[in-house]
């Protein structure tokens, strides 16, 4: 019945958690990747701007910083103490920022979290990111960006609001779109910006660590600034789970530009446990339609449709409180 169907199609008729367990086989193909040796060749540099270079007198950050480990703890429960500790043994700054003090970073990061009502999950993420980040020497800060009304989750909008609204506040060169409730393993995933887009978390756990489908672009994605705004960011027009993903992939190939993704091994991540969003009856449509859209929805679709109810800098991270209209 369904075997003759492209495993996208597949996946878009029913939970992708199911597949794995009822296709196993069909869903272990490898993908063209970047390899380890390649990896330092595959970053991008980008120093934030108010570094004045000829006045700071620390070394330069090692593009990839020694001594990262393979595999990283996750832990599925708040631990409260080692929140209450994060700020003061990482030298974490208000909004959620940190920058090295013993070498001049290499890129200035803003991580860009869409979000509502997962506040358990909002805790495991900072709790986790936070020791995860700094281990690896660089210059970030964390934007929690919370949809406040009761329509649809738009994630796709939400990047884009969090991107408009980071760079109002400094010059990130180098973007991190980031679900809340997916928490990567391995150190070796540098949060840095490749020379193109970059999947980062394509061996999941809850795939089984394979990737289900050769542009399957969702969890964590870098890219740079200047890429995103080429791209036009993600469609506003995405309302409820699925397909957003998909069509930010056709945007980035109808640039040119090249998806990047470096191996299972380094890209494995886990999925918390969450309950399934509610599907977008519309996505599929959406999606086949979304070529006709690329000038015209995304970020210079924003103006006038949303609010910004308040901007707070908690101790962990900044959060952005949106409403959309």
């Amino acid at each position: 019945m369904a075997a003759g169907l492209p495993v996208r199609s597949l996946l878009q008729r029913t939970e992708y958690s199911v597949w794995p367990l009822v296709f196993p086989n069909w869903l272990t193909f490898g993908y063209k990747q970047v390899a380890d040796k390649d990896i330092a060749d595959d970053l991008i540099e980008c120093r934030n701007n108010h570094i004045n270079i000829t006045v700071d007198n620390r070394p330069d950050c090692p593009l990839i910083f020694p001594h990262l480990v393979s595999y990283t703890d996750v832990l599925t429960q708040i631990n409260q103490q080692l929140i209450d500790s994060i700020a003061d043994k990482y030298n974490i700054k208000i909004g959620g920022r940190h920058e090295p003090h013993e070498c001049r970073p290499r890129q200035r990061v803003a991580i860009i979290v869409p979000f509502r009502d997962r506040w358990t999950h909002l805790w495991l993420f900072v709790q986790h990111l936070h020791p995860f980040l700094v281990s690896q020497r660089i210059d970030y800060q964390i934007f929690i960006v919370e949809q406040t009304d009761s329509k649809p989750f738009n994630r796709g909008k939400l990047f884009n609001i969090g991107f408009r609204e980071a760079m109002k506040m400094d010059s990130f060169c180098c973007l991190i779109f980031h679900d809340i409730d997916v928490l990567p393993i391995d150190r070796r995933q540098l949060y840095s910006c490749s020379h193109t887009p970059r999947h980062m978390c394509s061996a999941l756990d809850k795939f089984r660590y394979v990737l289900i489908y050769p542009d399957l672009l969702g969890g964590v994605v870098a890219i740079r600034t200047d890429q995103y705004r080429e791209a036009n960011g993600y469609s506003n027009r995405f309302e409820g789970w699925g397909a957003e993903d998909d069509d930010f992939y056709n945007r980035i190939k109808a640039r040119g530009l090249v998806l990047r993704r470096w191996s299972p091994q380094i890209s494995r991540c886990l999925m918390l446990s969450h309950k399934p969003e509610k599907p977008n009856p519309d996505r599929k449509s959406l999606l086949a339609s979304g070529s006709a859209r690329f000038e015209s929805d995304g970020l210079n679709d924003l103006d006038d449709s949303y609010q910004i109810l308040a901007i707070h800098f908690e101790p962990l991270y900044t959060i952005i409180k949106a409403k959309l209209l």
